[in-house]
């Protein structure tokens, strides 16, 4: 743990983005004590639990940071666990986010955030296409969905 915050703190010109899991949860709640301006934590859905994607998306959580699972080809609904309360600290949502469901998504992670929370979203599968024999790729029609969205 040291090591890495002295790492962190003398490579200011880059941003640190660790993922808030249960397997990291003592790393990242350490690191969260000491607030730096280039560490953010993200925080990846997972599935609704018992019942997969029809459980109801309020469901409380039974494991607030469970491991990251691949969504991206699901339709929800995702759990969204709320940001570390500390002031500074940037935090980020992702997983399973498509132009179908961004509007929607987007209003969960509000309601997950302290009011005036600013937190980022991470779309990156969600602007994906695979063409039959192509390697996935990005997808500016996608992009574009989610812009209008």
């Amino acid at each position: 743990l040291p090591t890495l915050k002295n790492v962190i703190v003398a490579l200011p010109q880059v941003e640190f983005v660790l993922l808030v899991t249960k397997e990291t949860r003592a790393l990242t709640f350490n690191l969260m004590n000491e607030v730096q301006p280039n560490l953010a934590f993200f925080y990846f859905s997972e599935e609704a639990e018992n019942g997969g994607p029809t459980a109801e998306p309020n469901e409380k959580r039974t494991n607030k940071d469970s491991p990251a699972k691949d969504t991206s080809a699901s339709k929800g609904p995702f759990r969204r666990p709320p940001p570390c309360g500390h002031p500074g600290i940037h935090c980020g949502y992702g997983g399973g986010l498509t132009s179908e469901n961004l509007t929607q998504e987007l209003r969960n992670i509000a309601k997950a955030t302290p009011p005036n929370r600013t937190v980022w979203v991470d779309l990156e599968s969600g602007l994906r296409s695979r063409g039959a024999g192509r390697p996935d790729e990005f997808d500016l029609g996608k992009a574009w969905a989610c812009i209008r969205a």
